[in-house]
């Protein structure tokens, strides 16, 4: 019996663009689908707050912001029509943030499922609860070369709780 697998990834890595207005809900959808994203953020606009607020992480100590040289790294991974250099002048100049997905607290079960294809651009590819029905997606998605492009492979994680008060993580 051959099974099939359902991959949907996420088609590229977002820029959610904190001057164009509803840009948190951009934020809560890419979380929602598992899409990793940058987001440009100003010292003191409170925009900081807001990111860390839904990301459900402490606001302080905020994580490092990227340099634009890593930034560019990445901008063949976006839509370019979307994509922009943060704004360096003026009173407040932005800082880039990039959300992978992996590192939230919210990334842990129940909020997603035991096994997952994981591809560390894009984000979360697909989640299972058997072994085997991640396999099987992560192999659909590496053997398929027209869908991944340039995109790098992804690996399967499995979440391992711990006893003893030991901290539960994701293994590879």
């Amino acid at each position: 019996m051959k099974r099939e697998a359902t991959v949907d990834p996420p088609p590229f890595v977002a820029f959610v663009d904190r001057a164009k207005d509803g840009w948190q809900d951009r934020a809560r959808q890419c979380l929602a689908d598992g899409q990793n994203f940058f987001v440009p953020l100003c010292d003191g606009s409170g925009s900081e707050a807001a990111l860390a607020e839904i990301l459900e992480i402490e606001f302080d100590p905020f994580p490092a912001p990227e340099t634009t040289a890593q930034l560019l790294s990445s901008s063949h991974f976006m839509v370019q029509q979307n994509f922009r250099l943060p704004y360096k002048k003026g009173d407040s100049p932005e800082r880039i943030y990039d959300v992978e997905q992996f590192g939230l607290p919210r990334m842990h079960p129940p909020n997603v499922k035991q096994y997952l294809v994981y591809c560390h651009v894009r984000g979360i590819v697909s989640q299972h609860d058997l072994p085997f029905d991640a396999r099987v997606a992560r192999d659909h998605y590496n053997n398929d070369r027209f869908g991944r492009s340039h995109f790098p492979e992804a690996a399967i994680f499995r979440w391992e709780t711990r006893s003893g008060g030991e901290r539960s993580s994701w293994l590879f």
